[in-house]
């Protein structure tokens, strides 16, 4: 996302070069890309120092990751920041996550709510399946079932594996949704594909009970034993149970 001012600047800047110095904003991108941080970080510093919401996001992330220089919160916050008031869908939600955590800013729910919403409006993916959660839990928002399979719904449609699964499980118990068992499967099904190990685990106990789908022992205990393999502790039990003698 490199914005009009980033084509505004290219020739200012351009004009400043030095021997081996990265002065082009596509250049300065591709070498925080490919890992060169030493010599990407000057160039996006000068970017973002412009203006440019992209190399914005960039050093925060530097800052955030100790990329070629000291790990610092609060500076990744404050770009971050910039970047989110410009607009920015990626740097909002890398707001977010700082307000949700208290990194390099106090803990603030409401305005972390409010960053996953204006990434989540741009369609963030992990935007849309967090504000999902606040919805869910209460965090800075009113709590809202329906609002959260809404915005669950929507992450699930860009194949999020964790709102597949959240979304499934609103659906089985009819929460903020009518109760619908056969969807409340197809989409642990879809989470369970990817490998989402609790979608594996519901999954296998609709095999096993008959829920939402026909009943198959052994598709069950092929999904217990995926689930329990990433370490689920439900779906080790589940599998011991169905491995005992005369097990029904």
């Amino acid at each position: 996302m490199i914005s009009r001012i980033g084509r505004l600047l290219g020739t200012a800047l351009g004009a400043l070069s030095g021997r081996g110095r990265i002065t082009s904003l596509t250049a300065a991108i591709d070498a925080h890309k490919a890992g060169n941080y030493a010599r990407a970080y000057p160039a996006l510093r000068r970017w973002a120092e412009a203006g440019e919401p992209e190399a914005q996001c960039r050093v925060g992330t530097m800052y955030q990751f100790a990329h070629g220089v000291a790990r610092d919160h609060q500076a990744a916050f404050h770009w971050y920041e910039r970047a989110a008031l410009a607009g920015h869908p990626r740097a909002q939600y890398h707001a977010a996550i700082c307000c949700a955590l208290a990194r390099g800013v106090s803990r603030d729910h409401t305005r972390a709510a409010h960053w996953f919403r204006k990434a989540a409006d741009q369609g963030h993916v992990h935007a849309q399946h967090d504000l999902a959660v606040c919805y869910r839990e209460g965090l800075g928002v009113e709590q809202d079932d329906a609002a959260a399979a809404r915005w669950f719904a929507q992450a699930a449609d860009q194949d999020d594996a964790a709102a597949q699964y959240w979304l499934g499980y609103l659906h089985e118990w009819g929460l903020g949704v009518d109760r619908n068992l056969p969807r409340a499967a197809a989409l642990f099904r879809r989470a369970a594909d990817q490998g989402f190990a609790q979608a594996q685990f519901r999954l296998g106990l609709c095999c096993r009970d008959g829920i939402g789908i026909v009943q198959d022992r052994e598709a069950a205990h092929a999904w217990f034993a995926r689930a329990a393999a990433q370490g689920d502790n439900l779906a080790k039990l589940s599998l011991e149970a169905m491995d005992r003698p005369n097990s029904a």
